[in-house]
């Protein structure tokens, strides 16, 4: 399970993140990626196949994001099935 922690900003107190990381000890098989919400981006390829359980979202910060991701997949990503399923972005723009 990917763990996505969305950051306003990256100045926040060491002992924040410690206190996280010590949570996710806990818990077998989780991988913490954590983006400042500036480098979150449509394109960023693995999240085009991920099922999302928001767990808090300020400001619905994070739900507009799906929504927009969705909308980006629809008209520019095709998932291509197969023994190795890959995507194919169209035009060659991702």
């Amino acid at each position: 399970m990917d763990l996505l922690v969305i950051l306003e900003d990256f100045k926040s107190k060491r002992e924040e993140y410690v206190r996280l990381f010590e949570c996710l000890e806990e818990v077998k098989r989780v991988n913490p990626i954590i983006l400042k919400k500036e480098q979150l981006r449509e394109s960023l390829w693995f999240l085009w196949d991920c099922k999302f359980i928001i767990l808090y979202d300020k400001e619905g910060f994070f739900d507009s994001f799906v929504e927009r991701l969705m909308e980006f997949l629809r008209k520019n990503v095709v998932k291509v099935e197969g023994r190795m399923s890959h995507y194919e972005v169209i035009n060659g723009k991702p």
